[in-house]
């Protein structure tokens, strides 16, 4: 007759053994997928399929289709939303203070397509945002209110921002060194 402790002890393997096999079925189905899917990239016209089996495929809409999923998965949220699109030529209004800027409405346009890197909130309750912009362009952007982006974020030109009370600070930097606005 068994003791407890042998009972429990079979009970325990049983338990880790039907595990261990669900694991290893689930992980030889992601092996066989991603040997079938590397196959069907490598191979897009499936040659050897025709060559040796007489398989009339091609595996080019599938494989654009799997790239455009993956494209979407791994991109980061647009900010686009025409709601906040102003016309392509933006234009920053110089202040009568260094760095200091106004635009034409409340709120402040991205000069080129970017990225956000920075959101952060400020002991004064204003906000200090960071843009890289395509061009090499970088443009920190301080004393803004109520910012419209994320980290993150990839903008387009024209897309605003974040709104200013009455102006902006913003510095503008390119290969690491300081430049004004009419440099850009």
């Amino acid at each position: 007759m068994e003791t407890a402790n042998q009972i429990r002890n079979r009970l325990t393997n049983e338990k880790k053994s039907n595990v261990l096999k669900f694991f290893s079925l689930i992980f030889g189905i992601i092996a066989i997928v991603l040997g079938v899917l590397i196959y069907m990239k490598k191979d897009e016209n499936a040659t050897f399929l025709k060559e040796n089996f007489n398989v009339e495929t091609s595996f080019k809409e599938t494989n654009t289709k799997i790239d455009a999923f993956l494209a979407s998965l791994f991109t980061f949220k647009n900010v686009t939303n025409k709601d906040q699109l102003v016309n392509q030529n933006v234009i920053y209004l110089p202040s009568e203070q260094s760095s200091y800027f106004t635009c034409e409405g409340e709120l402040i346009p991205s000069l080129s397509d970017g990225i956000v890197y920075q959101v952060s909130l400020e002991e004064d309750n204003s906000y200090t945002i960071l843009v890289e912009y395509d061009n090499s362009l970088i443009v920190c952007y301080y004393q803004v209110y109520e910012p419209l982006v994320k980290v993150y974020d990839q903008i387009k030109k024209g897309d605003y921002i974040a709104s200013y009370n009455t102006e902006f600070k913003a510095l503008f930097k390119r290969n690491g060194k300081l430049i004004t606005y009419e440099q850009i």
